[in-house]
């Protein structure tokens, strides 16, 4: 890589600089897993010097090189790192991280006041979720006060395939990775604009999802709400109605 192309990939990877160093107070930061402290001091030497050699690297984060070179080969290998010659910057993979999760962060802020309204006026559990590759991450909730409810935690990784929140994700993005079958099943949910699922996902559990859709369309979740089946079901055209509605509100102040 030349001192130019080296540079415009630090310039590249600012945002996952910034998320980097303000997520972590010190470099010095320990945790019981001794590895994985190094590996993240190697990240953040790079996240605030730039393009480093081996040896400048070592020098500069205070860890052996000989585990530096092991741990810089490991961290390339994931693409946290890119390694051309002599010199090691910041991989895409990073990029990628801090893109996730500034979408996530800035969604779910968004989504808060309405999703907390939703639940009210319904008396269901509302999700938002986010596509993370082959699975569906749920990035916020906002729970009914009293009675049975279906929790699922913030941070829950969920498949893809059970559930209506899966169901959107797939539907409104012919490129998930997941979506297999009848084009006309995903054809029938956007032309809906909304699915529902009965005990897919868990036994008991029913849901309804509608799309969270930017002003161009692009998708950018899956507004769920969801309880036990005996609720839930004889009120799917009403929810739906409810979410559909919910997750257009989103959409348009995320715009």
């Amino acid at each position: 890589m030349s001192g130019n192309r080296a540079r415009e990939q630090h310039r590249t990877s600012t945002s996952a600089a910034d998320v980097i160093m303000a997520s972590s107070p010190a470099v010095t930061a320990s945790t019981a897993v001794g590895v994985l402290d190094k590996a993240v001091t190697l990240v953040q030497v790079l996240a605030g010097r730039g393009p480093l050699s081996i040896a400048e690297l070592a020098e500069h984060s205070g860890v052996a090189r000989p585990t530096v070179h092991r741990l810089v080969g490991s961290l390339v290998a994931h693409q946290v790192l890119e390694r051309t010659g002599e010199t090691v910057t910041l991989g895409i993979r990073l990029v990628e991280w801090a893109h996730s999760a500034g979408a996530g962060r800035t969604l779910a802020a968004v989504a808060d006041a309405v999703m907390r309204e939703v639940s009210a006026e319904t008396g269901e559990s509302v999700q938002l979720y986010v596509r993370r590759g082959e699975t569906r991450v749920c990035v916020l909730v906002h729970e009914p006060r009293a009675g049975l409810r279906d929790s699922v935690p913030v941070g829950a990784v969920l498949p893809l395939h059970a559930g209506s929140g899966g169901t959107v994700l797939m539907a409104f993005d012919p490129h998930a990775p997941s979506r297999t079958g009848d084009d006309g099943k995903w054809a029938d949910v956007v032309e809906r604009g909304w699915a529902s699922s009965l005990g897919e996902r868990a036994s008991g559990v029913a849901s309804v999802s509608a799309p969270v859709l930017d002003r161009s369309g692009v998708l950018l979740g899956a507004l769920c709400i969801s309880g036990p089946v005996e609720r839930i079901a004889p009120r799917i055209d009403e929810l739906a109605s409810a979410a559909c509605g919910a997750a257009r509100r989103v959409g348009e102040q995320l715009a």
